[in-house]
């Protein structure tokens, strides 16, 4: 009995002894700041080509204090969404646009870190997917800073400027791009056209009626090599006044033989200086659309001769113009329309799920000229 109870004795002093070696590796190394966490909101100081960045999460990790892991993404505001979309669904945007085009999540690796004070500096470049992204910044107790300069890949688009086309009507050439086949018989607008009208010749007029508008508040759009979309527009209903929009509004990237325009909605937000209106509407529907927001929006880009068409498709199209069929939306814009308007615009919404639902091909985009 005693060599039992002796046997079990030095068991538990076994066990204990390396329960306590692996609390002793487990604690925090003292020489190491307390600074592995996410910084996001006001703890994350983040700028892109030198301006700032909204909407991003930053993690740090270091284990030893001279190598750190640095992770970029996206994150989403709900509350901001909502107001952006009016709705009230209650799904959870797990992803948004990182920080780098085309990247939900970028990680640095091996960042060497460098001491000072009660901070730690870093700095290097990353490539990767045929970019370049030079970083450098500090972190500290609650706060990091972090500046991000990148080259994307090469393309067609890459460090030009475009314009609109001057209207031809005799070939058709217009500002605005819009192309709609459908088997259906047509579409009638009621107070105007009682006949059916083919999808076909309704889009087209509609493009080159509405491109004189487009043309006196858009002047430009250039395709920085960042990745940033910037256009020189003028507000609507006055004389023209360019100006040139900030960046990190709107960044592309390609992949797939396709175009994807990312859209940052804080920064959007934060540029339109919009309250947080509430939500007044359920959206069926509307979540299928939010990849949209994180991978971003696809296009066709076709450039040929100096002349470019950006646009979106039948695939992305017919889904979103679905949404319009929505009591909730429909309700919404016919508050906007002026009353002796209704009667036409809410003739056409009702006659919208049968012509999409007969939709063969449908185009719409910009029409574009290399300056």
């Amino acid at each position: 009995m005693k060599k039992n109870l002796l046997y079990l004795f030095t068991v538990l002093c076994t066990l204990s002894f390396f329960t306590a070696c692996s609390d002793d590796d487990d604690e925090k190394n003292p020489n190491v700041l307390d600074v592995n966490t996410a910084y996001s909101g006001d703890k994350l100081d983040l700028k892109y080509s030198d301006s700032p960045l909204l909407g991003k999460e930053i993690t740090f990790d270091t284990k030893d204090g001279k190598t750190a892991t640095i992770t970029m993404k996206g994150i989403l505001d709900i509350n901001k969404l909502l107001s952006l979309l009016m709705s009230k669904s209650t799904a959870v945007i797990s992803t948004a646009p990182g920080v780098i085009p085309g990247e939900v999540t970028t990680t640095l690796s091996n960042v060497v870190l460098t001491l000072s004070g009660e901070k730690y500096t870093f700095e290097g470049t990353d490539n990767n997917n045929g970019r370049e992204v030079k970083y450098s910044g500090e972190v500290q107790k609650d706060k990091l800073t972090m500046s991000v300069n990148v080259t994307m890949p090469e393309n067609d688009l890459t460090d030009t400027t475009w314009t609109l086309p001057e209207m031809d009507w005799n070939t058709g050439t217009a500002a605005i791009y819009f192309l709609w086949e459908s088997d259906h018989e047509g579409i009638t607008i009621p107070g105007l056209i009682d006949q059916p009208w083919p999808t076909k010749d309704a889009s087209m007029l509609i493009g080159t009626m509405l491109s004189p508008t487009l043309q006196k508040v858009l002047q430009n759009v250039t395709f920085q090599k960042d990745g940033n979309i910037v256009a020189s527009y003028s507000k609507a209903g006055e004389a023209p006044s360019w100006q040139t929009s900030p960046i990190n509004l709107a960044q592309y990237y390609f992949k797939d033989k396709k175009m994807y325009v990312q859209l940052n909605i804080d920064m959007i937000m934060a540029t339109a200086q919009s309250g947080n209106s509430k939500a007044e509407a359920t959206i069926p529907g509307l979540s299928d659309l939010y990849p949209l927001l994180s991978a971003g929006i696809p296009l066709n880009c076709e450039i040929a001769d100096g002349k470019a068409k950006i646009y979106m498709d039948k695939d992305l199209l017919v889904p979103l113009l679905s949404i319009l069929g929505n009591e909730a939306i429909a309700g919404m814009i016919m508050k906007k329309i002026p009353e002796e308007q209704k009667e036409m615009v809410g003739g056409i919404l009702a006659q919208l799920p049968a012509l999409l639902q007969a939709t063969t091909k449908m185009d719409l985009g910009l029409s574009l000229v290399k300056e």
